[in-house]
C-alpha cells in the first residue's frame, strides 16, 4: 500500500531546502462560486437523488518508515500499527525490495488483514507470521523495536530511539501513485502529525542477519532540518476514493448515509450536492467539495455538459487536493469524470495526482428507481 515516501527523496531537487506543505490550494479561491442554472433541468424531481461517488476510510493507528542501505535485498521497512474493532490489534510490516521497489507484506498473528486496503500494491500473498514489536510516541519522540524473520529465513531486528528537545510536527499528502494502469481506487493517504527524525537526536539500529544497516539521510534540508529518511505518523488518515465498481445504486437516504454525510442545497425543486464527507469512529473525516454543486443528474436535460471543480479536505485542513469534474448527459446516459490536478509533492516533475482520472458511466432505470454505474480509474 504505502511506498509513501520512498521515491520522494531519490530524485534531484531544485531547492536546497524542502518545505512540507499541508495543502495545495486555497480552497475558496480555487472553487470559486459557480452555481447551476435551474434551466439545466427538463423535468421535476421525484424526490430521489443519486450519487455515484463513493468514499471510505480505513483505521490505522500509527506508522513508521525507515529507508536504509547496506542490504542486497531491501532498502526500506515500514511498520503500520492497528488497534481497532475491525482489524484487531497488531502490525503490518512492508519490506521494499531494492531491485524493483516490489513489496513483501507480513502481518502479525491475530490481525485481521484488510486485503482491500492494500489491493493496488499487493503483488504477493501477505504472510502471517510471529512478530515481536513495541512502539510508543512520547514527548521526546518515538520508541520502536521489532524482531521478525522474513520468508527467506533472514532475521530482521530494528530499534529506533529518539530523544528530541522539541518535535517538529508536519502534515502532508503521501505520494503513493499506484503502479497499475487501472488502479482499484485513489489512495488518499494523509499523514497528519508526522515527524522526520533528526539525525542528531535519533539512534537507529537495524540488523538483517546480524549485519548492521545504515539509515539513509535526506540529501537536503526538510523544514530547515537535517533528517534521516525516517519518519513516523501519529495520525495517518487512510482514505479510499472512488473504489472501482459495477453496481446498481439506490437513492441517497438515511440508511446509505450512516457513515457518509451529504451537504445538500436546493436549486428550485432539485437537491444538489455541495459536499460529501466520510467519517471514522475516531472523528476523522475526508470531505469532497464541489463548485458548481453536483446536480440532480436524473433530471438533467439531454446533451448538457457541466464543468466544475472539486477539492478534498481532511479534518480541518482544506484544499489538500484540487481538481476538475465534468458531467455530460446524452439521452439517458450520464458520463461523470473527475481528474485531480493539484496536490503537493516535494520533487519536481509531473504531479502524481494528475496521472489519475476517474470515469463513471451511469444509466438511470426509471421503473426500478435505481442508477446503474460502471466506474473505474485510469492512469496516464
Amino acid at each position: 500500500m504505502m511506498r509513501f515516501l520512498f521515491l520522494i527523496f531519490t530524485a534531484l531537487f531544485i531547492d536546497s531546502c524542502i518545505t512540507i506543505k499541508e495543502s495545495s490550494v486555497n480552497q475558496d479561491r480555487f472553487l470559486g462560486s459557480k452555481i447551476n442554472s435551474p434551466d439545466i433541468y427538463d423535468k421535476e424531481s421525484n424526490g430521489s437523488l443519486f450519487c455515484p461517488i463513493n468514499l471510505s476510510m480505513q483505521p490505522m493507528d500509527k506508522l513508521i518508515a525507515i529507508a536504509f542501505k547496506g542490504n542486497s535485498d531491501y532498502n526500506q521497512i515500514e511498520l503500520q500499527f492497528f488497534n481497532d474493532k475491525s482489524n484487531g490489534k497488531g502490525l503490518v510490516v512492508m519490506l521494499t525490495k531494492k531491485s524493483d521497489n516490489d513489496i513483501d507484506i507480513y502481518y502479525s498473528k491475530g490481525l485481521h488483514f484488510n486485503n482491500e486496503m492494500y489491493s493496488f500494491d499487493i503483488l504477493h500473498k501477505p504472510i502471517e507470521t510471529n512478530i515481536d514489536y513495541g512502539f510508543n510516541i512520547a514527548n521526546k519522540g518515538v520508541y520502536c523495536e521489532l524482531k521478525m524473520t522474513d520468508k527467506k529465513g533472514d532475521v530482521i531486528q530494528l530499534s529506533v530511539v529518539q530523544s528530541a528537545q522539541k518535535l517538529d510536527w508536519t502534515s502532508f499528502l503521501a505520494p503513493v501513485a499506484p503502479q497499475s494502469s487501472n488502479p482499484s481506487f485513489f489512495p488518499f493517504y494523509y499523514m497528519r502529525n508526522t515527524v522526520f527524525c533528526k539525525s542528531t537526536e535519533t539512534k537507529i539500529d537495524l540488523l538483517i542477519n546480524n549485519k548492521k544497516q545504515t539509515p539513509k539521510r535526506v540529501p537536503l534540508l526538510i523544514n530547515k532540518r537535517i533528517v534521516y529518511l525516517t519518519r513516523y505518523a501519529e495520525l495517518p488518515i487512510i482514505g479510499m476514493w472512488h473504489t472501482n465498481k459495477i453496481d446498481s445504486i439506490r437513492p441517497i437516504n438515511s440508511d446509505t448515509a450512516k457513515l457518509i454525510k451529504y451537504g445538500l442545497i436546493n436549486n428550485g425543486r432539485h437537491s444538489e450536492i455541495k459536499s460529501i464527507a466520510c467519517f471514522m469512529d475516531n472523528k476523522h473525516n475526508m470531505t469532497l467539495h464541489f463548485s458548481p454543486l453536483i446536480p440532480d443528474m436524473c433530471c438533467l436535460k439531454s446533451d448538457i455538459a457541466i464543468d466544475g471543480k472539486f477539492t478534498i479536505s481532511c479534518d480541518s485542513i482544506n484544499g489538500i487536493i484540487g481538481g476538475e469534474y465534468k458531467i455530460l448527459k446524452s439521452n439517458n446516459k450520464i458520463t461523470f469524470t473527475c481528474h485531480p490536478t493539484k496536490g503537493f509533492q516535494p520533487n519536481p516533475g509531473k504531479t502524481w495526482v494528475k496521472t489519475l482520472t476517474w470515469q463513471a458511466e451511469c444509466t438511470y432505470k426509471d421503473h426500478d428507481n435505481i442508477m446503474v454505474i460502471n466506474s473505474k480509474w485510469g492512469k496516464k
